[in-house]
């Protein structure tokens, strides 16, 4: 066989190993917390509230007029 047909078959098998090898990982995984809140904008605006809240009392009236 020539040179380019042994690369092309390489590169075959090594494509078909790969797919077979992430396609039920990607299957089977869980969605992570992530994309699940970051999907959704419901829960998006939510945490975002929730987080603006949190760091209200941490900013210092120094802060304030800065910017």
């Amino acid at each position: 066989m020539s040179k380019i047909i042994k690369d092309i078959y390489k590169f075959f098998i090594i494509s078909i190993l790969l797919i077979l090898f992430i396609l039920p990982v990607t299957l089977f995984a869980d969605t992570s917390q992530c994309a699940e809140c970051h999907t959704n904008p419901v829960k998006l605006i939510r945490i975002t509230r929730e987080y603006a809240q949190e760091l209200a009392p941490l900013q210092s009236p120094e802060q304030e007029g800065e910017g």
